[in-house]
C-alpha cells in the first residue's frame, strides 16, 4: 500500500495494477505462474485478499487479473503453460476459485467506501 501511495504522490496520478495472477499445480498443468498456491481454493483466497486490499487504497484505481483462461499444456507462443486462468482450456470455470471472485466483487463498493474492511490475509502472504 505504501509503495502505491508513493508512486501516486510522485506522479500526481492514480495507479493501476496491470497484471497479477496466482496458479496451482492441482489441475495437471506444469506451472503455477508468478504466485504458487496449494489448490484452487487457495487461489480464490489469494484473489480476494489481493483485490480487496487494492480496493482499500484510494490511490489505486484498479487491478487487472491475468488471465481469463488457462494456458495450453503444450504452451502458448512463448512456452508458458500455467494454471492462471479463471476457466480451464475447455471453458469450464474453476468453481472453488470463482466462489471467492464472486464474493469479492459483491464486497468491493463497501470496501472502497470504508464500510467494510478487506479480507484478512488467510494465507499469511
Amino acid at each position: 500500500a505504501e509503495e502505491i501511495r508513493k508512486c501516486s504522490e510522485i506522479t500526481g496520478l492514480p495507479v493501476i495494477i496491470g497484471e497479477f495472477h496466482a496458479g496451482a499445480l492441482d489441475v495437471g498443468l506444469p506451472s503455477n505462474g508468478l504466485r504458487g498456491m496449494k489448490n484452487q481454493t487457495e487461489r480464490g483466497k489469494f484473489y480476494s485478499w489481493y483485490v480487496e486490499h487494492g480496493a482499500s487504497i484510494p490511490e489505486l484505481v484498479g487491478t487487472h487479473y491475468f488471465q481469463w483462461n488457462d494456458q495450453p499444456v503444450l504452451g502458448r507462443f512463448d512456452g508458458e503453460n500455467c494454471n492462471i486462468g479463471l476457466i480451464d482450456v475447455c471453458g469450464k470455470p474453476y468453481e472453488d476459485m470463482m466462489k471467492y471472485v464472486k464474493l469479492t466483487h459483491r464486497r468491493l463498493y463497501d470496501i472502497c467506501s470504508n464500510l467494510t474492511l478487506p479480507t484478512k490475509n488467510p494465507l499469511r502472504l
